[in-house]
């Protein structure tokens, strides 16, 4: 393969029009292909890809989200996925295994943005009324908050509680991503500013994966700053 650095365009080309019936398997009513299979065809094509995992998001129902980052030279494509069950349904406090099973199902779905097995895809983001219901039982209450940092146990509203935990320093630029990553979302809506001003910090310090894995979980949450 040639040492030019292709274009998406080039990479899409190549990779979509790859046939893979031989290679995915079928599991009830969805298709898959394997992170094996799916490693061995983007290194034969594209030896150079390299890819990364970013913080898995918590939401306030007790469900994770992974996210992934590939590389092929200067091409960036990103993805995430819930940690689902074999119905595709999000999974409640999901154990260490399903979340690594789902961080390579995600590594799998972003190579499909480069175009590798994209037609499996297809027809995934149609409304599906049973999934959302599923969804919406997976729903907790945000009272079961955590314990303040302080010990302070004294009766407090609600919007007290979430404004309680809130860390003044952090001893690496990343700490700071992980610890909003296991933040309520009503938490942090409570607390903008904050959020702002620690992201213009680390936009300060140059710490450009910081922010990115930072603005990943934002969006996941539904925040803007």
């Amino acid at each position: 393969m040639s040492n030019k650095q292709p274009t998406y365009s080039e990479v899409w080309e190549t990779l979509n029009h790859l046939n893979l019936s031989t290679l995915s398997d079928k599991k009830g009513n969805f298709t898959y292909l394997s992170w094996t299979e799916a490693w061995l065809t983007m290194m034969t094509h594209y030896p150079n890809v390299q890819y990364d995992f970013l913080p898995e998001t918590h939401e306030d129902n007790k469900t994770v989200m992974c996210h992934c980052i590939v590389n092929i030279g200067s091409l960036e494509r990103t993805m995430w996925l819930p940690v689902m069950d074999y119905k595709n349904n999000s999974v409640i406090n999901p154990t260490t295994k399903q979340i690594q099973d789902a961080r390579m199902r995600c590594l799998v779905k972003c190579f499909a943005m480069f175009g590798l097995g994209s037609y499996i895809y297809r027809g995934e983001d149609l409304p599906d009324p049973k999934k959302d219901i599923d969804e919406e039982q997976a729903k907790v209450p945000v009272s079961e908050t955590k314990k303040y940092l302080d010990g302070d146990i004294s009766p407090k509203s609600q919007a007290e509680k979430i404004k309680h935990l809130w860390p003044e320093k952090w001893v690496n630029d990343d700490d700071f991503p992980k610890w909003v990553n296991n933040q309520f979302a009503e938490k942090l809506r409570s607390n903008l500013k904050k959020l702002s001003d620690w992201r213009d910090i680390l936009i300060e310090k140059n710490a450009t994966l910081a922010v990115a894995r930072l603005d990943v979980i934002l969006t996941q949450k539904g925040i803007t700053l």
